[in-house]
């Protein structure tokens, strides 16, 4: 069986490892797998991988998105090449991952999609295929992708478009394309609905269930990790600091010194217990050019996993203030490292933690996330290490989640 995957990146981000990891376990099966991407180095290249465009035509995609407002309707050229590409090699089934990074015609894919035929698995990472524009609707606390969307809050964030609001149509063509088909549609088009969705979480997947793509969910199918990479190492990165029985608190500065997580940075810092070092990874040159703050040590992107596997393992708690995300893995690479998690209750994040391996706090309620941290120093991290690990063997192992989706491809491609 030939199964090619679509994504923005191939083997670097999150989504990134997720196809690469869900080949690998399809490759245990007997399936071939293509890829699709946006960008990619020269080594990486074979024929097993087209790359969609070039740098120039990613940023008249992203212009022309800013100029109309309208999503995934560029690239034409590129996408046209990419058809073209899938006639040759056949592929049995299409799983689509992220759409949404200006390298792809949307409508275009889906149309041939459907005329074709062609069997598609979509895993939701976010929100962004069952809404009109946004990737995560919590930033705002907005629903209106129940409905239809439109007056989108999100207009000039995310991929913003600077003169108009076409979330209302870019929603109904994503309704039109991958929606409901009622009988009706399909007695008089002939077209027959060829798309299963699979959310990461469940907290998405029920999020799924209540939108354009209600008929369209399969089920859940969590992310996994490499748990050889990912497990608890006996280098410690903060040696110097535990020398002075400093407790480290590690974070994403995406996430801390984000708008939405600055508030959390600023309340939280400043009531750090005496031995409390907040270590966040993935600063800027600027953001640690300008950090004076003694309790708060900041480090550059690690991209190399086994070095941040070490951060991991070596801090006392792992500490996420996410304000939306479908489901997290940096959470699952810090219980697997042996590290106990704090996160808010937002988005699929706290799905992930438990009792014993750590604390879920309501978003935004500084005092409890202090406290729950403190809760953790009291206890010590020893406390947690053994049941983080267990808990990640049990349901994180990529080679049995990303077995689900062996199984879902078999399972549809006998489906008539």
């Amino acid at each position: 069986m030939k199964i090619l995957q679509i994504n923005a990146t191939y083997r670097t981000g999150s989504t990134g490892e997720i196809i690469s990891g869900i080949a690998q376990v399809s490759a245990d099966a007997g399936f071939d797998t293509y890829y699709v991407c946006a960008s990619l180095s020269e080594d990486q290249r074979n024929d097993h991988i087209l790359v969609m465009g070039n740098r120039l035509d990613h940023k008249i995609h992203a212009l022309r998105s800013r100029i109309l407002g309208r999503q995934g309707g560029g690239s034409l050229l590129a996408t046209l090449k990419l058809l073209k590409w899938i006639d040759e090699i056949c592929p049995d089934i299409i799983h689509l991952h992220n759409l949404h990074s200006n390298y792809i015609h949307v409508p275009l894919l889906f149309r041939y999609i459907q005329r074709r035929g062609i069997k598609t698995v979509i895993t939701l990472h976010d929100c962004w295929f069952f809404t009109g524009k946004c990737c995560h609707f919590l930033y705002d606390g907005c629903n209106l992708w129940k409905s239809g969307c439109g007056n989108c809050p999100r207009r000039r964030k995310d991929i913003p478009s600077y003169f108009f609001d076409r979330s209302a149509e870019d929603f109904k063509e994503k309704r039109k394309l991958i929606g409901r088909v009622d009988v009706k549609e399909l007695l008089t088009t002939g077209e027959y609905p060829y798309v299963h969705v699979v959310g990461c979480s469940q907290w998405i997947t029920a999020c799924a269930r209540e939108s354009l793509l209600a008929e369209r969910v399969e089920k859940t199918i969590c992310n996994g990790i490499d748990l050889n990479i990912f497990k608890p190492y006996q280098t410690d990165v903060y040696e110097e600091l535990h020398k002075h029985d400093a407790f480290i608190i590690l974070g994403m500065a995406n996430k801390w010194l984000s708008e939405d997580g600055r508030e959390t940075y600023d309340h939280v810092v400043k009531k750090l217990g005496p031995r409390m070092k907040l270590f966040l990874i993935g600063c800027t040159p600027k953001q640690i050019a300008e950090n004076s703050n003694a309790h708060v040590f900041m480090s550059g992107f690690i991209k190399n996993r086994i070095e941040l596997a070490k951060c991991f393992s070596s801090a006392d708690v792992f500490v996420n203030v996410t304000k939306a995300d479908s489901f997290p893995t940096v959470n699952i690479e810090s219980i697997a490292c042996g590290t106990p998690v704090i996160t808010y209750d937002s988005g699929g994040s706290a799905e992930i933690v438990d009792w014993q391996t750590g604390e879920v706090v309501p978003y935004g309620n500084y005092e409890q996330l202090l406290q729950s941290i403190t809760r953790i120093q009291e206890i010590g991290k020893k406390y947690y290490s053994e049941k983080c690990r267990q808990r990640a063997e049990s349901l994180y192992n990529k080679k049995q989640t990303f077995l689900e989706y062996v199984e879902l491809y078999s399972q549809i491609s006998t489906n008539k």
